[in-house]
């Protein structure tokens, strides 16, 4: 079975470094890797991994903040083409809630005459997005798979909270009730 690794990354370029070498280390068990909230520019530790990587391809994202114009987070896909190939990429949503989207054929390891269709969606909602514009980004990513829910896998950092994953932090889904944030 191919694994895919998706990772909230914080700006972290150390996070960011850490999810790349795993990737690198292991290309054969990974077929991709979905990142959320990247470092606006690629390191240059981790711009030349990526271009000494020959089995990878690369695709990204960067959302620029309203407020100012400036580029706020950038979100990546990296495939492994020995295990997937991409025929088509799309960019989604606004400055809000985006996401990207693979149309990706997954090869599988077990049995590499089986050739799967699947849709990775990177998903970047920001924490003061409205629930329009959530809304509007998931019925966008709906409408671009062409409907096929099961075949789509949908991954990010939603910026949402809810006691359903997380538990712990019931003061902030209450919260969130008590002021109508719809997420």
């Amino acid at each position: 079975m191919n694994h895919i690794i998706f990772q909230n990354i914080d700006r972290d370029d150390n996070k960011f470094k850490i999810n790349l070498q795993r990737l690198l280390k292991d290309t054969g068990k990974y077929a991709a890797i979905l990142l959320q909230d990247c470092p606006k520019k690629l390191s240059l530790e981790a711009d030349q991994l990526l271009n000494s990587a020959t089995n990878l391809s690369v695709y990204s994202s960067t959302l620029v903040n309203p407020n100012n114009q400036t580029l706020s987070t950038t979100l990546i896909t990296i495939i492994n083409k020995n295990l997937c190939t991409a025929s088509q990429y799309y960019e989604l949503g606004s400055a809000q809630a985006a996401s990207t989207i693979l149309d990706t054929l997954f090869i599988s390891n077990d049995n590499p005459a089986r050739i799967r269709q699947y849709y990775p969606a990177n998903v970047y909602i920001r924490p003061k997005a409205r629930s329009i514009d959530t809304k509007t980004l998931l019925q966008k990513i709906t409408k671009t798979t062409g409907f096929k829910i099961s075949r789509l896998l949908l991954a990010g950092d939603l910026n949402a909270s809810s006691a359903l994953w997380d538990p712990q932090n019931l003061d902030n889904t209450t919260k969130a009730l008590k002021t109508k944030n719809k997420f």
